[in-house]
């Protein structure tokens, strides 16, 4: 039985360009080195109706949103690309999202910044949340994606693969305290 995994990612134009590109790299090699193990679905230039489609089939062991946050919710693309802008989903909304889903996700990923802000809301959406700590730059959540994810593909636990990913950011002179887990 292989790990079933959605990773969302959302750039919208109205906010400062993210290396979203360096971030889906690093994952898609690693599910190539995990093929069989993993099965990965990513999905680009996400707007709520990309996420309801994938989410209500999908059945996800992890569900991660990668892209711009605030201290209210994530940024996610619009349909309507004459206004230019995101759209932003407050935990709320995004909790409902995820509650569509047929399977309770083992795991929900946020790497959005400021999302351990809302992480209350959020805290019962699945057994595991990994958020992140107020602003966090891009290398930095691209170095826990590849530390993460490579434990997590081998067969760790999501405890495990957190610290793997935590002495990884600390290996590379990075702040392991961006990210946070939370168990239910």
């Amino acid at each position: 039985m292989s790990l079933k995994v959605l990773v969302v990612f959302s750039n919208p134009p109205d906010q400062t360009p993210l290396r979203l590109d360096n971030e889906d790299k690093a994952i898609a090699e690693l599910a190539r080195r995990f093929s069989g193990k993993v099965e990965i679905e990513r999905q680009h230039a996400s707007e709520i109706s990309d996420i309801h489609k994938l989410i209500i089939v999908g059945d996800y062991d992890v569900i991660q949103f990668s892209g711009h946050g605030d201290s209210e919710g994530i940024y996610l693309d619009k349909s309507d690309l004459d206004t230019n802008t995101g759209e932003l989903v407050s935990a709320q909304r995004l909790l409902s999202l995820i509650g569509l889903a047929n399977k309770t996700p083992t795991l929900v990923i946020l790497m959005c910044c400021f999302s351990k802000d809302f992480l209350d809301i959020l805290v019962d959406i699945a057994p595991f949340v990994i958020t992140s700590n107020g602003r966090v730059p891009d290398r930095a959540c691209i170095a826990f994606v590849k530390g993460f994810y490579e434990q997590l593909f081998s067969g760790f636990s999501v405890d495990n693969s957190f610290e793997h990913a935590s002495r990884f950011l600390k290996a590379n002179g990075m702040n392991p305290q961006y990210f946070t887990l939370s168990r239910a």
